[in-house]
C-alpha cells in the first residue's frame, strides 16, 4: 500500500504542445513542490543543449503542499524555466486561484 501524504496529490501532468498530448505520472515527494521541484525537473530532464524556443524546453507550473487548504497566504503558483539570456534557472511566483484549482484537479 502506498503511503499517503496529505497536501500532495502525487500526480504530475505533462503537456506536450508539439504533439498535442498529455500524460499523467506519479512523482516522488522528495521535493516539497514549487521552486524545488521546478529546478530539479529543469536540471534533470531538460536537455542542456536545448536552444531558445526549442520544443524540448520546459515551462513548469508547480504548487506547494498547502495550496487548496485554509492556510493563509498559501495560494502561490510557481513557474520555472531556463533564462533565455543567461541559461540559468528562472523562477517566478504568482498568487490567485490557478494553483488551488490545479490541486483540486488532482495535480501537484
Amino acid at each position: 500500500m502506498k503511503e499517503r501524504y496529505y497536501g500532495w496529490t502525487g500526480k504530475l501532468l505533462r503537456v506536450d504542445l508539439t504533439s498535442r498530448t498529455t500524460s499523467v505520472e506519479d512523482w516522488d515527494r522528495s521535493w516539497i513542490g514549487g521552486k524545488g521541484f521546478g529546478q530539479w525537473a529543469l536540471f534533470n530532464e531538460e536537455p542542456v543543449n536545448a536552444e531558445d524556443f526549442d520544443p524540448r524546453r520546459m515551462l513548469i507550473f508547480s504548487s506547494g503542499p498547502l495550496n487548496g487548504t485554509i492556510a493563509p497566504s498559501c495560494s502561490r503558483l510557481g513557474v520555472s524555466s531556463r533564462n533565455l539570456v543567461t541559461g540559468g534557472c528562472s523562477y517566478s511566483s504568482s498568487g490567485g486561484f490557478f494553483s488551488s484549482e490545479m490541486k483540486y484537479a488532482g495535480y501537484d
